[in-house]
């Protein structure tokens, strides 16, 4: 076990043991920064040092189910890698549980596909002289596609699972997998049996964000079978994302247990993030981060400001002012440097920001205005097919030959380089020692057309690299390279994505470097729905409803009283259902206890003044740390 377990014991870990030694479940809601997953890990050790002998003479198990797979391998850590508790993802946990459950599985692939049959034939009686033929041919190949899974479905001797589902060969996805399992744990009495059998305690992690069939299906197990002890830990002040159950609500003798403490957040930080909660739940956090001074444990104050900023096209350059401010006002050099070593995480809620910083912008705008959801978010993670050659072996290439690394260069071209491959290179007509001179006055050339000075665009580059068969490009690259003409604006016969890659292949190949940093977290930029868990010495909160204007999800205007709320966000609040104001409050909650000393919250707004007025009215932040662009131009200019 880790060293997590020789912490001082909160309240909420006596209870917590009460509980396990009476079976019950339970219910922990554990704020941020509270040491939550230490209070899991302490309770594995606890069953562990009292049944755990037992329990494993009988072969069963602990199981622990967590959200991501960095959370798996910290749990993973922390115990030591020890099997006999049984940690992992909701997927792989399922698929573990229901693979020996082929023919159900079968049962349950056939249903599903003739209700996606049924959709689509009620997609067509909804059609109407105004739907479009492009509608109309996606339903009819849709319809035949699953007429045909449908037919021969029967053929299928197995499943598996993998990423993605293909039926007919067998394999589900991971979206299968999250919908099939809590619907046969539902249906299948011998399931839960059996379930509860192998795992009498089981233990989810990050409750709020798991999905709430999953929950169901648990609650279900725990109904219907005696001994088995099911446990929550999580916080629904956390709960980021749509898919999530939120709060658990307890059951007949459950018991909830919170966890209020706050070890991560400094004095101001933390004085911060309980204004912002106070009006989401009853649970206000206490303590904060202490620090040793001459042996004595002291407080640390840190600090909490909001910068209220006129939102225009200097976003950029006004962040850089804000850092530049804090470094003079806390004398902290490190909130201006961009290295990882400095700790400074910027948190912004769309690329954008970032992508001007990092010197992307209009890579950035030909994949994120006016696209499709598929090619944005592949942009945003990383994965558009388009941007792999320079993400897997281009960039790292000429990093590779400017750093003469020449054991890395000899790697990636022997992996990517057609005239590198021994097939190539065994060719009675082909001179080994001659290619290999060829190839380094080429990696000359293209470091050339990838310098901060050069003009070369992203097909200057590829029609290089093709020209001298230094890469093998997927075909819908190699047939769209040559000339690579610019399509008309106003050109009706080509796709979005046919126009998306025609203007990424005209781009400036040296924005590739920019979006290239980012994509590889090599810059302190982040998006504010991708750093739940992490935490920062001095962290910057962007909030700017015009930069995210592509999610309606949230609004931090409607959040700080600068805008009325909608029609719809009334009736949702008459309701009692969740709205705009609860999303975003818990994603401005999460975001801001991200920092361990220093934040700093960035508020770009169209009226400053009232936009003054309104931070004020939520006492949020407290008045002498509500500033404006004036009081940084002061302090800059002196």
């Amino acid at each position: 076990m880790s060293g997590r377990i020789n912490k001082p014991d909160t309240p909420a870990d006596i209870e917590l043991r009460k509980c396990l030694a009476a079976k019950n479940s339970f219910v922990i809601v554990a704020g941020a920064g509270s040491g939550k997953t230490t209070s899991l890990i302490k309770a594995l050790k606890y069953i562990d040092d009292t049944e755990g002998k037992t329990l494993r003479q009988q072969g069963k198990k602990i199981a622990c189910i967590t959200y991501t797979t960095v959370a798996e391998k910290e749990i993973l850590d922390d115990v030591g890698h020890d099997p006999f508790f049984r940690v992992s993802t909701i997927h792989s946990f399922l698929w573990e549980l229901l693979r020996p459950f082929q023919k159900d599985i079968k049962i349950w692939v056939k249903a599903k596909i003739k209700s996606k049959l049924e959709e689509f034939e009620i997609d067509r009686q909804n059609f109407s002289n105004r739907t479009r033929q492009t509608t109309r041919e996606n339903n009819a190949r849709d319809t035949a596609r699953y007429m045909y899974i449908d037919a021969n479905i029967d053929n299928v001797p197995s499943f598996t699972y993998e990423t993605g589902s293909n039926y007919l060969e067998g394999i589900l996805g991971h979206s299968d997998i999250i919908s099939m399992g809590p619907s046969l744990i539902t249906a299948s009495p011998l399931l839960q049996i059996i379930l509860a059998s192998r795992f009498p305690y089981f233990f989810i992690d990050e409750s709020q964000d798991t999905i709430g069939e999953f929950v169901d299906a648990m609650k279900q197990v725990e109904h219907n079978v005696e001994d088995f002890c099911l446990g929550f830990f999580g916080d629904p002040m956390q709960k980021i994302y749509h898919t999530g159950s939120g709060a658990i609500t307890l059951e007949k003798g459950w018991q909830e247990i919170q966890k209020p403490e706050n070890f991560r957040c400094s004095t101001s930080v933390l004085r911060t993030i309980n204004n912002i909660r106070a009006a989401g739940d009853n649970l206000q956090q206490n303590g904060g981060r202490v620090e040793l001074i001459e042996g004595n444990p002291l407080p640390v104050e840190g600090s909490a400001q909001i910068f209220i900023m006129q939102a225009d096209d200097r976003r950029a350059a006004k962040l850089a002012k804000v850092r530049e401010y804090l470094s003079i006002q806390l004398a902290d050099p490190l909130w201006v440097s961009d290295e990882k070593i400095a700790d400074v995480k910027v948190l912004v809620i769309e690329h954008r920001i970032a992508a001007t910083r990092l010197g992307f912008p209009a890579l950035y705008s030909i994949f994120k205005d006016g696209t499709t959801d598929s090619l944005s978010m592949s942009f945003s993670e990383g994965s558009n097919w388009a941007l792999l050659p320079f993400q897997r072996y281009i960039l790292p290439l000429v990093s590779a030959f400017r750093d003469r690394k020449d054991f890395l260069v000899v790697e990636l071209l022997k992996k990517y380089c057609p005239i590198m491959q021994k097939s190539y290179l065994s060719a009675p007509e082909n001179e080994p020692l001659v290619i290999l001179r060829e190839i380094k006055t080429h990696l000359g050339e293209l470091n050339n057309l990838l310098s901060d000075t050069s003009n070369a665009t992203v097909v200057d580059v590829l029609n290089y690299l093709n020209e001298y068969g230094l890469i093998s490009l997927d075909e819908r690259i190699s047939t769209r390279i040559g000339d690579a003409p610019e399509i008309e604006a106003d050109d009706e016969d080509v796709t979005i994505t046919d126009r998306v890659i025609a203007a990424y292949l005209n781009c400036p190949v040296k924005e590739v470097w920019g979006y290239s940093i980012y994509i590889n977290e090599e810059s302190p930029f982040s998006t504010q729905h991708g750093i739940k868990g992490d935490e920062f010495m001095r962290v910057v909160v962007i909030l700017d409803d015009e930069e995210g204007r592509r999610s309606s999800s949230y609004s931090y205007e409607k959040l700080l009283g600068i805008k009325d709320l909608s029609d719809r966000d009334n009736s949702n609040l008459d309701a009692g259902q969740e709205t705009t104001l609860d999303r975003t409050r818990r994603l401005l909650y999460v975001c801001c206890s991200r920092s361990l000393k220093d934040l700093a919250v960035i508020l770009f707004a169209a009226d400053i003044q009232a936009a003054t007025e309104a931070v004020l009215a939520t006492g949020i932040f407290h008045p002498q740390d509500v500033k404006n662009e004036t009081t940084i131009d002061i302090v800059l200019a002196n």
